[in-house]
């Protein structure tokens, strides 16, 4: 039943920027948590930023080759501060195994995207070119729906539907979100 059918209020919604409280600055953050497979896991990760008026970029959500863990790969802004809070309060969720702030450490970090466009002939030699320097696959080769995958950086990804879309229509961009594994020994597993 809702708070107002019982004759409660709720205080008015005020939006905080907890970026600019913080530290006055912002950085871009990729935070993948361990959380156990289960129904509701992802609602209450999502729940915790969003009752605290935290934004989240980008979330990917998979399961692991533990078929009862999953990784949740999340993009969000802030300061340090802000970021080591969201984590503290992460890890007070009875799912959450494991957290790892990627951007504190060395890491690699890709996104995929599919992008349908409608070309004509005339913009085939332009568009070749541009599948080529940036290794993308053609997947469905109709011109009216040429269909293409490209995997890589956020930036060249922005970069790779800038001058898709000065060559061609656009017509669907499907975009991943970040993904992101640290480099070297450092792994996040379930033991802490």
């Amino acid at each position: 039943m809702l708070p107002g059918l019982l004759g409660l209020q709720r205080p008015p919604f005020k939006k905080i920027d907890y970026f600019t409280e913080a530290c006055g600055h912002r950085m871009r953050h990729i935070i993948s948590i361990l959380l156990q497979n289960e129904a509701g896991a992802l609602t209450r990760v999502a729940s915790l930023f969003s009752s605290r008026g935290y934004n989240i970029e980008s979330l990917s959500v998979a399961p692991t080759d533990d078929p009862e863990l999953s990784r949740l790969t999340l993009v969000t802004f802030g300061s340090d501060e802000v970021i080591d809070q969201i984590n503290k309060q992460l890890f007070k969720l009875i799912d959450v195994v494991n957290i790892a702030d990627m951007t504190k450490g060395d890491h690699i970090e890709r996104e995929q995207l599919l992008l349908k466009v409608r070309l004509v002939k005339a913009q085939c030699a332009p568009m070749d070119e541009i599948i080529a320097e940036f290794n993308a696959d053609v997947i469905d080769p109709n011109l009216e729906n040429f269909t293409l995958v490209v995997t890589g950086t956020v930036s060249r990804i922005d970069e790779f539907v800038e001058r898709t879309g000065k060559t061609s229509d656009l017509l669907t961009v499907v975009r991943s979100g970040a993904m992101a594994i640290a480099r070297g020994e450092q792994i996040l597993s379930a033991a802490i």
